[in-house]
């Protein structure tokens, strides 16, 4: 028996505030213990030098943008800081509304064609090559942080389940090499194009009705990625590069924050924080910034690396690293005002 829609909000938004109200209760079961005052004068004795949890975000932003210029069909004429708005602000709209995602990437090639005057071919084709290139790029900045904790710590590792048999190495040789096939499929040509015909044998005909309307502008963006995996190679290879410093930079933030605090971290440690951290985003891209479940992966990978005093480290760093997200937020959103843009109705944005 099929639920009725009504129902079915309910029993969605029922499920979300359990889903919060367990998150609320594993971070406080965490954090109660903490001397907060403690916490607080670790964050006084800063000073001035908070300022500096700030920058590193910046050069991730620029790092982003140059990578998200490389796949635009004609890089050199488009402004960096027209480029760069448009990204901060829709990393704010992504980052704090419930289901951000969703509403930046309808913002982005919106933006593309009413500020840089792409067709909506090559606006979406845009989005969608920058959104894999970071996803693949994504995958192997977690696959350099694994191996960096395989090598880190592969006295503790052998003793795990997962890596004290050959059975269990051969799995995690195995998973490996297929993230390395999922990383390279997006660029072997079709495959949009694919999946609707995959879709198109679901016996459902409203489906189906639907797809005919959008089949043309799948094949005409699996062109333009053919095209540009094919014709335009040191773009593509430019556009990874920069987008996979950007993670490294974020690994630095990571090791600066925790240096700022007086934390004895190395950057290889913080390249594994900040990559397993990511998969937690990943996970539970559906929370605004992972919030709650995020931060308990701090507490737990800080403290799983041996770190003096990781609790209270954990909770001061958290609170920067919230701090600093906030305040780009309201960058981001001021950005879209400078694009005359409003992210609470981005549906009525149209052109």
């Amino acid at each position: 028996m099929l639920l009725s829609p009504s129902i079915r909000r309910v029993v969605s938004a029922a499920g979300k505030l359990i889903a919060l109200a367990t998150l609320a209760f594993l971070l406080w079961s965490q954090l109660r213990v903490l001397d907060w005052s403690e916490v607080l004068r670790l964050l006084d004795d800063l000073g001035a030098a908070a300022v500096l949890v700030l920058l590193p975000y910046a050069v991730v932003l620029l790092l982003d943008t140059r990578g998200w210029r490389h796949t635009l069909p004609a890089p050199r004429t488009v402004p960096l800081s027209e480029l760069g708005l448009i990204r901060l602000g829709t990393d704010a709209v992504m980052n704090t509304f419930p289901a951000g995602v969703a509403f930046a990437e309808t913002l982005r090639p919106m933006l593309l064609r009413r500020r840089l005057g792409l067709t909506w071919t090559d606006a979406i084709s845009v989005t969608i090559v920058s959104k894999i290139n970071i996803g693949v790029t994504q995958m192997l900045f977690i696959l350099m942080g694994l191996g960096m904790a395989a090598l880190s710590y592969a006295e503790r590792l052998r003793n795990t389940a997962l890596f004290s048999s050959p059975v269990g190495v051969t799995l995690a040789a195995v998973a490996a090499v297929l993230v390395c096939v999922v990383m390279w499929l997006p660029y072997s040509g079709g495959r949009l194009s694919a999946l609707a015909r995959l879709v198109r044998r679901i016996p459902w005909q409203a489906l189906r009705w639907r797809l005919q309307h959008f089949e043309r502008s799948l094949t005409e963006i699996d062109a333009y990625l053919a095209r540009f995996r094919r014709e335009r190679r040191s773009r593509l290879l430019h556009s990874l590069g920069y987008f996979l410093l950007s993670w490294f930079v974020m690994a630095a933030e990571t090791w600066l924050i925790l240096s700022l605090l007086g934390a004895d971290v190395t950057i290889v440690q913080a390249v594994i924080i900040e990559s397993l951290a990511s998969v937690i985003k990943v996970v539970f891209f559906f929370i605004p910034s992972a919030l709650g479940v995020q931060d308990i992966g701090f507490i737990a990978l800080i403290g799983g690396l041996g770190i003096p005093d990781a609790l209270l480290l954990s909770a001061a760093f958290i609170l920067l690293r919230r701090g600093k997200e906030l305040a780009w937020a309201l960058a981001g959103f001021a950005s879209l005002w400078r694009l005359d843009v409003n992210p609470f109705t981005p549906a009525t944005q149209t052109d």
